[in-house]
């Protein structure tokens, strides 16, 4: 009989700490369901929130879009118009090369005035002599290397025509005229030696 009571004694401790176990089963089952509401009321605001922030984030990825739009629309433009400078440039650089370079050939191409003078070449002073070429003397000889022969005529030049005259870059001599250049060079050399 003592043994039974003992034996119920234990299975009542037992039933006991089954109670106490199941008791803190619920407490825990009620914190998970405070838990529970608690993310479902965080989950609907934050839903609520995201709601309500859609439309401003369309907004502003709308806004966005127009701005990348207008930018590359102004970036094509001026791309545009800087190319069309640099065309409208180039094209009149490459005029003004052509012009110059015609302007060139014309003046090289240029026959010789009515002046005497020849177009790139050397001028002619007013004796015919050109300039920066043989020296004349107070005679109006040719200081160069070759020499008079008998009738004042330059060895190797132009012969002297029907009349006696001889022409010697343009200059018209008579041939009294050479004979006296011819004796005042005679005089120059004596006075010189």
């Amino acid at each position: 009989m003592a043994d039974r009571l003992q034996s119920k004694a234990q299975m009542a401790d037992r039933l006991q700490s089954k109670a106490q176990m199941a008791d803190r089963l619920q407490s825990q089952v009620q914190m998970a369901g405070r838990l529970q509401a608690l993310m479902t009321g965080r989950l609907q605001a934050e839903v609520h929130e995201a709601g309500r922030l859609m439309p401003l984030a369309l907004e502003v990825a709308g806004q966005l879009r127009k701005l990348a739009l207008k930018a590359a629309g102004l970036l094509r433009t001026l791309a545009l118009k800087a190319a069309g400078l640099l065309r409208t440039l180039a094209l009149k650089a490459a005029g003004q090369l052509r012009a110059l370079a015609l302007k060139a050939a014309g003046l090289l191409s240029r026959p010789a005035e009515v002046s005497g003078d020849s177009a790139g070449t050397r001028p002619v002073d007013d004796c015919g002599d050109s300039a920066g070429s043989r020296a004349t003397d107070d005679s109006g000889d040719s200081t160069d290397s070759r020499q008079a022969d008998v009738f004042g005529e330059f060895a190797g030049s132009r012969p002297a025509d029907d009349s006696g005259d001889c022409r010697q870059q343009g200059r018209l001599m008579t041939l009294e005229t050479l004979q006296e250049d011819k004796m005042k060079v005679k005089r120059h050399k004596v006075d010189r030696h």
